[in-house]
């Protein structure tokens, strides 16, 4: 089990479907995840998954185009 309680299998889980669905926000594939996997899993630990990764860039470094 990792930090904060969620178990390596659920983790990459939610990587993989992160990876495979890069349109969502990290909002929308928490509730996804949950709607689909029937697992409980909060938006702030999809933005800590995915930003411990390098799939989330602080707002502050995105330029509008």
């Amino acid at each position: 089990m990792s930090e904060r309680g969620i178990r390596d299998k659920v983790r990459q889980a939610m990587l993989d479907m992160a990876l495979a669905r890069p349109e969502l926000s990290p909002r929308e594939l928490a509730v996804t995840f949950t709607d689909e996997r029937r697992y409980f899993v909060s938006e702030a630990s999809i933005y800590r998954l995915l930003r411990s990764h390098d799939l989330i860039t602080s707002p502050a470094f995105i330029r509008e185009q």
